[in-house]
C-alpha cells in the first residue's frame, strides 16, 4: 500500500504531497495553492465539502471568501499542515497486544 504522507518528486523535481482540506463553513469557499516553478491550483470548495488535492510540499495555501466589503483572507498556511495521512497495513507482530488484523473493517 502508497503511503500519502511520504513526498513524491514530480518532473519538476519538486517533492509533491497530497492535501485535504474540509470546508467546516455554511459558506462557499475559494482554496488557492501557490508553489515554486509556477505551480498554481484555485478550486471552489462548498459548504462540507472535502477538497483533496496534489501540490508542491512548500506551497503556500490561501482560505478565500466573500464578505461584504470584497474578498477576506480566512486562513493562510503552508500546504504540509493539510498533509493527508493515509494508514497502512502493519503485520500482526507490530500490533498492539491483543489485536489481531481480522477483526479490522476493510
Amino acid at each position: 500500500m502508497d503511503r500519502l504522507d511520504q513526498p513524491s518528486s514530480d518532473q519538476s523535481g519538486c517533492d509533491t504531497i497530497d492535501c485535504g482540506y474540509r470546508n467546516a463553513s455554511d459558506r462557499m469557499v475559494i482554496l488557492r495553492c501557490v508553489g515554486p516553478d509556477a505551480f498554481y491550483l484555485e478550486r471552489v470548495v462548498f459548504p462540507f465539502e472535502l477538497l483533496v488535492f496534489h501540490c508542491p510540499a512548500v506551497a503556500k495555501v490561501e482560505i478565500w471568501t466573500h464578505g461584504l466589503g470584497g474578498p477576506e483572507l480566512l486562513e493562510s498556511t503552508l500546504a504540509e499542515a493539510m498533509l493527508l495521512v493515509t494508514p497502512v497495513e502493519r503485520t500482526e507482530a507490530e500490533l498492539p497486544y491483543g489485536e489481531t488484523p481480522w477483526l479490522a473493517a476493510g
